[in-house]
Parts: C-alpha cells; structure tokens; sequence
C-alpha cells in the first residue's frame, strides 16, 4: 500500500509542532525565490508577485481538499492551487478578452469569502511534516535554481551580445505572452497576427508569466527564461516529489528527486539518441514542465488510496487530468491511457474481475481514436510509411551512435516492416536506459515476491501506451509528425524514475532512511549545478543551429523604440514579410522584443495550418503587396484604418517614396519606421 501523508512508518506524523507552519511558508516563499533568482528586470517586485501567486494557489489547493473531503499534502495542495489559479487567469483573457487583474481580483475575492464561510471548528488541522520532507524541499528547489540559473545565465548573454542561445521558439513564447498579458498586444488578440485570435492551443502556463508583464510592464522575453521556466521546472520537482510520496512515503520521495537530479541524462549515455533527451525536451519546451508536474498530481491524486477511490477521488484526479490539455496537449496523450489504467484498478466500485477486461477497452477505444485522427494521412502515404517515420527520422539522424549501429543493421536485414516492431522498443528505450532496465527488473522481482500491488499496474501501461505513440501518434496541423510521437517522452521517464524509487525502498527496506536519502537527494543536486549545461546542450547539428539566433542591433534598437512609442491597440508591419518554412521571422522578433502585435507574420506556418488564419493571411500579404506600389498618403490612410499604427522598412527594402527615410519617425541602420498617423 502506498504511504500517504500520516505514514508511521516514514515518520511523517512525527514533525516538529511549528513545521505546520514552516512547510506552507517555504513553499509559498519558494514561487517568489524561483523566479527573483533568474530575473534581470525587477526581480523584487516579480519575486513578491509570485509569492502572492503561491500563497493564493495554497490556499486555493487547501479549499479544494477541503470541499472534496480530501486530507492533502502541503505539495499537494500548492500544485492544485497553482493550476486552478492557472485557469483562473489565463481561460477567461485568452477567450474573452481583458485584463488579467479582473480574474484575478475575482478569485482572491472569491477564495477569501470560502475560507471565511468555513467555520473555525470545521477547518481542518494543520499536519507537521518531519524534518525530511523539508530536506526533499529543499532539494527540489536547489535542483529548480541550478537547472533555471544555466538558462537565465544564457539570456544575459543575449543582453549583451544580441546572440540568444535559447531555442528559436523562445520568442514565440513571448509573442504568446504578450497576447495574454501586455498591454501593447492584450486588445488585439494575436501578437503574431494582430485581431485574429488563435486556434486551439495548449496556453495555459503562459498566464503565469503573463502577470508581471501586465502588472510591472516587464518585458516578455525575460520572463520566460525569468518566471516562466523556473516555476515550471519547479512544477515538475513538486509533481515527482507528490507522487513519490503517495507510492512509498518520503524515503521514496527523497530517493526520486536524488535520481532526477544526480542521473545523468540518459541519452548521454546508453544508446546517445540525443533526439529523445530528457533535458533537453525540457529545455526547448519549457511549457511541458507545467504539464509534467500536474499530470504526476492526478497519478498521486488517484492513487493515495488504492483500491479504495471512490467517486470524490475520481471525479478531482480526473479533472485534473482533463485540466493538463490546455496546459501541453501532447502530455496529456501521453497522460490519459495510464491514468485510466490507474482508475480502473483503484475504483472502488468497480469488481476486480472486471478490471482487465475495461483496459483491454480503453485500449482499443484509444487506438481506434488515433487512427481516426489520423485517417487522413494514412490515405495520402499509406500504412507503412504512417507507421515508421517517426522511427525512420531516429534512425537516419545521429549515424555515428549505437542506436544507429543497432537499428541500421536491423533496418537492413529484417526489412522495412518486420523491424518495425524491434525499432519501436529500441525507441522507447533510447531516453532512459538505465532507468528502464532498473524499473523492469524491479517489477518483474517485485512481482515474483508477490509484493505488487494493483497501482503498479500504471507503470507498464505508461509503456504500452508510448509504443502506441510512436507508432500511430497523429500529425497535428502544423505540420511536425514528431510533436505527438515524442514530446511525452518525459513524461515516461519521471514515472520511471518514481518506480524505480518506490519498487526499490519496497524491496530493500533498509534504504527506508528519509533522512539520510534526503540529505544524499540535496547533495545530489551539486550534480544538476554542474552538469545542467550538458544535459540540456543539443546533439543534433539543426538542433545546435537553432538555439543560436542571431538579432541584429539595429532589429533590437528598432523594438525598444517601438516599445516606448507604442500606445495600447497600436500594430505594426513590416513592409515586405519574408516567406520561410521556419518558425520564426523578422516580424516575431520585433513583435516578441517590442511587445506590440505584428500585423502579419508566420505566413508559411500560417497558411499551413488553414482556416480563418490563413485566409487573412492571404488578404493581408495581397494588401502589403498592393501598398508597395501605392502612394506614400494612400498607404499610410489605409495601414492605419486597420490599426497598424507603424510601417517599418528593412534593408532597403519596401516602396520606392521610404528610400531616403524622410519623414521617418525612426531610422537606425537599414531599419526605417514610418508613423501611419504621420507623427
């Protein structure tokens, strides 16, 4: 049985009376430490911000437990919280419009009057945890600081040089972030493509750096690497240490977050598919850590008590696992066939016998569901080519490695479709090798002593369901077949890490010493301080390419002029947008710099995905094109009828009367700015 929050055996009854306290004060002071660590602008006045974000979403968490009947843990309670504040803020603006300050002066006012309805004699009291646990705190937290702090130190270089050494879609968060938070772009929707809302999009997260960038006017290209990375890398240490935790109480707990944060990425090591790296998945996708943590929340949410989940239980752990599409879909794919293996076998209304019967379903029932959404492409390129090219790419990519050395010789020998199947484990094994062979074995031993219990179940669905994945993950509309089939991947590595930690302490009571574990766990994060640079460091030539961008002077020059000047529902166009297959262009560089929403941008990725976007995509690049030619008064009127209050000229470029700059409001070196209101 897991050991949950009153476990006499890992002594978590037996905390000093003022840890009651302590605990809920480190964590709420920890959301405000995270992030004032990585900022540059204002990192008092963001650092308490984000501690009344934490003290918020505690209390939030704790009414939740409280309306649910459901005694959480401090961690527990703080994730909970956080991702109903994440909502809370994030859902209404993003759909409606607005400024964050109304939901958010709403919930504290809501949160306030339920705490206050809640008499006295009916509140709960307040569980000390053991010195351990603090200890598992402050090693989650030094491994958040070591692993943000190599990423903040990157941007700084930015700051001074204009090279980011950050992957290219950091600016594309920002974009993102100004659309939710800044007040040059919060009125016009899209800050890639102004007044055109976007489609769906897992966006969540992006409310939390939102704030600051409304309520301090910081900038939003440090907030990512400032706020919105360390609380989600924070996110994710929480999660693992919640789940942990409900598995085998806090020597597991310790013993996880001593092998997150002192294993070695395990793409460095075994197989080298440096495609597939835990670190670095994380690095260029700093969304996916919110994602992480909450979907380790519903797996301990659901198994505190197994086999004895009633619907109180059921019905929270399923929303938020429901509630982690909005925060990264693609983990939540990775999430929703494991979870419903865990609810399956932990209900307790449902018999035994029908256990097996219901997952061989939801199997189906998921399988069926992919291959309906990917019915489409199956047509177009047929089976074989659906099923392998994810495996295909893995296999031409990195020749020089061993998973190349096994899977070339395999590829060659057995043919396209008998390999297939040998390819798909060889693929699921490349991230975490070490950590797969340890949770294997452990589980086969633990299950040969008969000391399994039902829960463990949840681990080899995870793996099921990611050899599903890589295999018939579906290609979502922008185009990237990868997204589906290989962002979950760390996703299986920290239930693996959990495992490990668990079916270990299980098997070998002795390592049952929290404390000890713990101390070895903080000590194990000096191996994060170290190393977080190569773990996170890309092993694929694009890779490397696309984490150094270079923006010139004159581009950064142009953007904090327009930054100043602009006035809220204020656009800008550039005279002629590139057409490019990448991700990013000049137009997302001043829109992500500047703050103010680009009129036109992204057009390829644009028309790619289809719909409302692409067909005013197309109006407003036939418009640019037809003003190239068109009168200096003529262009300028009808910019800004549209709301585009800045015309900028690059290179040279742009109509023949924007040459010389005359009349210019700001010239720099190639860069030209034209006022259409011509001030």
């Amino acid at each position: 049985m897991p050991a949950g929050p009153d476990d006499m055996r890992d002594g978590t009854t037996s905390g000093w009376p003022a840890s009651a306290w302590l605990m809920p004060l480190l964590l709420v002071l920890s959301f405000g430490a995270v992030t004032g660590l990585n900022m540059t602008p204002r990192p008092i006045g963001v650092g308490l911000l984000m501690t009344l974000v934490g003290l918020v979403s505690l209390g939030l968490g704790w009414l939740t437990g409280r309306i649910f009947r459901i005694a959480l843990p401090w961690e527990q309670s703080l994730l909970l919280g956080f991702l109903g504040f994440l909502y809370a803020v994030t859902v209404p603006t993003f759909y409606f419009g607005g400024h964050q300050i109304w939901p958010l002066s709403a919930l504290a006012v809501a949160l306030t009057a339920a705490i206050l309805w809640i008499r006295p004699d009916r509140r709960p009291a307040l569980q000390p945890d053991p010195p351990a646990m603090f200890l598992c705190l402050a090693a989650a937290f030094a491994f958040t600081a070591f692993w943000t702090l190599e990423t903040s130190a990157r941007f700084t270089e930015f700051t001074e040089t204009g090279l980011l050494r950050l992957w290219s879609d950091t600016l594309l968060h920002a974009v993102t972030i100004n659309g939710l938070g800044d007040i040059r772009t919060i009125g016009r929707l899209g800050g890639a493509l102004a007044d055109m809302p976007l489609p769906f999009y897992h966006f969540v997260s992006f409310g939390l750096p939102a704030l600051p960038a409304r309520l301090l006017d910081v900038p939003a290209l440090p907030l990512v690497t400032g706020a919105w990375q360390p609380l989600g890398i924070w996110c994710m240490a929480l999660g693992l240490l919640a789940l942990a935790r409900t598995l085998g109480g806090i020597p597991t707990a310790a013993l996880a977050m001593l092998l997150l944060a002192a294993l070695p990425d395990g793409t460095s090591l075994g197989l080298q598919q440096g495609f597939l790296s835990f670190h670095w998945l994380n690095d260029t996708s700093p969304g996916a850590p919110y994602a992480l943590g909450f979907a380790l929340l519903s797996l301990a949410l659901l198994l505190a008590q197994p086999g004895a989940a009633d619907l109180r239980v059921l019905i929270l752990a399923g929303g938020v696992m429901c509630c982690v599409l909005l925060v990264r879909a693609n983990i939540f794919l990775w999430l929703a066939f494991p979870w419903a293996v865990g609810a399956i076998v932990t209900a307790r209304f449902l018999p035994r016998r029908l256990a097996p019967w219901l997952i061989g379903l939801v199997a189906l029932v998921g399988i069926a569901g992919l291959l309906v959404l990917s019915r489409g492409e199956i047509a177009r390129d047929g089976w074989l080519t659906f099923l392998d090219r994810y495996v295909e790419l893995l296999r031409i990519q990195q020749i020089d490695t061993p998973f190349a050395w096994i899977a070339n010789p395999l590829h060659q020998g057995l043919g396209r479709a008998a390999a297939l199947p040998a390819l798909m484990l060889l693929t699921l094994a490349a991230p975490a090798p070490l950590l797969l062979a340890a949770a294997v074995g452990l589980w086969i031993l633990a299950w040969r002593r008969g000391v399994l219990e039902r829960f463990d179940a949840v681990l080899p669905a995870a793996l099921f369901w990611g050899c599903v994945l890589i295999l018939l993950g579906p290609t979502p509309p922008h185009g990237d077949y990868t997204e589906w089939r290989q962002r979950g991947f760390p996703l299986v590595n920290l239930l693996l890490i959990a495992w490990v930690a668990h079916l270990a302490v299980r098997l070998v009571p002795r390592l049952a010493a929290p404390r000890t574990l713990a101390l070895l766990a903080c000590a194990g994060t000096l191996v994060t301080w170290q190393q977080a640079a190569a773990w996170k460091a890309p092993r694929l030539g694009w890779a490397i390419q696309a984490r150094e961008l270079e923006i010139p002077g004159p581009i950064r020059a142009a953007s904090a002029w327009l930054r100043a000047a602009a006035r809220p529902d204020e656009a800008f166009t550039l005279s002629e947008v590139e057409t490019t297959d990448i991700l990013i262009d000049r137009a997302v560089e001043i829109a992500a710099l500047s703050g103010v929403p680009a009129y036109l941008s992204r057009k390829t990725i644009f028309r790619r995905v289809g719909g409302p976007q692409a067909m005013v995509v197309e109006a407003r690049d036939a418009q640019l094109q037809r003003l190239l030619t068109s009168p200096r008064g003529v262009a300028m009127e009808e910019l800004h009828r549209a709301g585009v209050a800045f015309y900028v000229v690059l290179g040279g470029e742009g109509p023949a009367w924007a040459q010389g700059g005359e009349g210019a409001a700001f010239r720099s070196d190639g860069v030209v700015i034209f006022r259409t209101d011509g001030r």
